[in-house]
Order: structure tokens, then sequence, then C-alpha cells
């Protein structure tokens, strides 16, 4: 079965959940049920922890912004549901880093619900499967040697997160030397190796990384836990330098983006036409420059408006009207709400109380 925790502080939307879902249907146990994040660690960190969350976003003591970045950190293979009844950008945001499989709105829709629990349950199962099958032979690891494994691997990403190879060197001899002392069979090996690779793969796919396909690293006969640190650190390496390049390269195609939008801002250029310009995926551009910069380029271009609009208006005589067609805006009411959306003032509020503070 697949362990499902719920974390909600609304008893009401738990008994929604577990009144319309056919657990049993989907092969779900649910083994607890949390009023906030705090209480959900219990769970989490104990010897059986849940493969699915659902939880809300917006709880006390520990909210579930904190949950997922806590799950992200530590526990990669917990698959997270979010369903709240907020939808704005810090909680989306933070879902999107956290990789959560699906951000559904109370109230809940069932149908919505259980297809998400569905993927997930996919997910979990494709996960188990690395375990016990190892190049079309089926090799059984425990439960408890499975969490053991995926657990050591999630920190070994943290630190290929780092960016230091001689920490990953040395966190892999402190992983051979925990793997002596749990004792792990040595004809369980090939399988541990697959796991982790497997993990690192996903690594690389939700890193926005093509996965490794050399052949030295999926066809190998592995024979003992000597062998699998050899090869995973060798893969370790390969990753990193993998990730270097792509930094170098994703910070100056970035770098060419931002110079671009900074000095056409005003020309209302579409996203599409940006993208064709830089030989760019849109959907890939607009997906890169959200994670590295928090706001879509909409956003960006919308925040550069306003504060040249905020220049004009603090020391220029310009009419509001002038200013607002310097910018490329034709329609004064959404001038007015942007920038009040940006400012939490008008165009002729900001102007007024800049204008006193500059005369004292």
């Amino acid at each position: 079965m697949i362990r499902l925790l719920i974390v909600d502080d609304e008893q009401a939307t738990i008994r929604i959940i577990k009144k319309t879902i056919a657990f049993e249907k989907l092969g779900i146990e649910l083994i607890g049920e949390a009023q906030n994040g705090g209480e959900a660690m219990a769970f989490i960190n104990s010897g059986k922890p849940p493969d699915i969350v659902i939880t809300d976003m917006n709880m006390p003591i520990m909210d579930g912004v904190s949950l997922m970045r806590y799950l992200q950190e530590n526990r990669k293979d917990i698959q997270i549901i979010v369903v709240s009844g907020y939808f704005d950008f810090p909680y989306t945001r933070a879902a999107i880093r956290a990789n959560v499989q699906d951000y559904l709105l109370k109230p809940i829709n069932p149908r919505e619900l259980e297809k998400a629990l569905s993927d997930c349950c996919s997910i979990v199962k494709q996960l188990r499967q690395v375990t016990i099958q190892s190049e079309g032979d089926k090799i059984h690891l425990e439960e408890k040697t499975y969490r053991f494994v995926l657990k050591e691997t999630n920190e070994l990403l943290k630190m290929i997160d780092y960016g230091n190879h001689a920490e990953c060197d040395r966190y892999l001899d402190r992983f051979f030397e925990k793997i002596q002392q749990e004792k792990l069979p040595e004809h369980s090996s090939q399988a541990v190796y697959r796991l982790m690779v497997s993990a690192i793969q996903r690594y690389l796919a939700e890193s926005d990384m093509e996965i490794i396909r050399e052949k030295e690293f999926e066809n190998l006969q592995i024979r003992s836990y000597t062998d699998v640190i050899y090869q995973v650190q060798k893969m370790v390496h390969t990753v990193m330098y993998r990730i270097e390049m792509k930094k170098c390269d994703r910070k100056q195609f970035l770098n060419e983006i931002l110079a671009y939008l900074n000095e056409h801002y005003a020309e209302n250029i579409r996203l599409d036409v940006i993208a064709d310009k830089f030989h760019y995926n849109k959907e890939y551009l607009t997906t890169i420059f959200k994670k590295e910069y928090g706001m879509n380029i909409g956003e960006y271009m919308a925040k550069l408006k306003i504060e040249d609009a905020k220049r004009q208006l603090r020391y220029t005589t310009r009419n509001i009207d002038e200013i607002m067609l310097t910018l490329g805006y034709s329609d004064v009411s959404y001038f007015h709400r942007q920038f009040k959306k940006i400012e939490g003032i008008s165009p002729g509020q900001y102007r007024k109380k800049y204008s006193q503070s500059d005369d004292e």
C-alpha cells in the first residue's frame, strides 16, 4: 500500500477528503492526520513515513511553505499535493520550487484530487520498482534498506547542490562506512546501485538537465558495495561538471535577456518575439527566468516600467498621461492599476508624497 498523510488545520477539509476519495481503489493507506507542519514531522521522520503528503498552506506553528521546504531539502522521494484556500504568488512560487505534483484550490474538486493522487501513486510505484529490478533481474530490497539508501542519496544530492567535489567524496566514504555498519548483504548491491542512479537521474530531470545516458553507468554489473561507491563517485563528478557548465551557460544567457529587457521594456515586446530573438522555446525561457528571479518576464517588465514612472514622477514635470505614454501604456486606468499594484499608492499620490519630502 502507498502511505498518505493529510496535513490541514481544518477538520472539515480532512473529512471531505476522506469521504470523497476511494483510497482502497487507488491502493492508498491513510496513515494519519496532522494539524500543521510540526505535527506532520512526527510522521515524516518515523520508521514508516508517508509516500504522499496532502498539505494546506496557511496553518499555525509550521505552515505549508516551511513543510514543503523541509521535504524538498530532506525527503525528495515524498510526493506533495497542495490543497489551499489561497492562490497567491508567494505560495505558488514555493510550490513550484518544491516540485509539487499539483496545487488545488478549495473547495476541493474530488475528480481533480483523485487525478493528482493517481499521478503521485504512479511516481511512487516507479520509484519502488527501481529497488526490486535491475537489468531485468528482480532483486528484492527490504523496505528499511530502501529508505536508508534513498535518505543517504538525498543527502548526497545536497552535496552536489553545494558544488564541492571533495565534500561529495568524503560523504561517499561515510556512506560506505554506514553500509558496513548496517551490514547490507552484498547480493543487494546491484539493486542499491540502480536505486542511487535512478535518484540522481530524477534529480537531473527536476533540474531541467538531460539525464546521463552513458552505457558505462547504465549497464554495469555491480558485485559489491565497493563497486557501488566507485561508480556513483564517477557519476557524481560527471553530474557536477554538467551543472557547472550549465550554470555558466544559463547565467550568461539570462544576463543577455536582462540587458535586453532593461533597454526595451517600454516597447511592449511580446514573449514569443523575445524567445525568437534568443533562439529559445518560450516555455523554457519562461521556466528558467521564473526559477532564477521569482517572477515571469511580464512581471519583470512591469516592474521596470513602474520604476521608470517613479523616477519621472519625482524628477520631471511631465504629467501622468505623458509619463504613461513614454512607457508604452495606452490605457490610463490600466497604468494606474499597475502602479498601485506594485507601489500600493496611485501615481498622483506618489508624486505628491515625494514632492513634499523633496521640498522639506
